[in-house]
C-alpha cells in the first residue's frame, strides 16, 4: 500500500471535517498553508514571541482573542 503524503491528509481531513477551528503547532509539510488556504479560524504559529513565563494554554487564548 502506499503511503499518502502528509499535506493530502491534512487536505483530506479538512475536507471531511470542516472545522471552524483548527489549532497546530506544526509547521512542517506545509501544514500552516493547507490550514490557511481552507478559510477557518487557525492558530497555525504558536510559539511566535512567547513571553517566557506565559503557560501554554493562556497562550492559545491570547492568540485566538486577538486574531477574532
Amino acid at each position: 500500500m502506499a503511503e499518502v503524503s502528509t499535506s493530502t491528509d491534512v487536505r483530506g481531513e479538512l475536507a471531511r471535517v470542516d472545522p471552524d477551528l483548527v489549532v497546530s503547532t506544526s509547521m512542517h509539510s506545509g501544514i500552516p498553508g493547507l490550514v490557511a488556504a481552507h478559510g477557518c479560524r487557525a492558530v497555525t504559529d504558536l510559539w511566535r514571541n512567547p513571553p517566557a513565563d506565559q503557560r501554554i494554554p493562556v497562550r492559545y487564548l491570547e492568540i485566538l482573542r486577538a486574531e477574532g
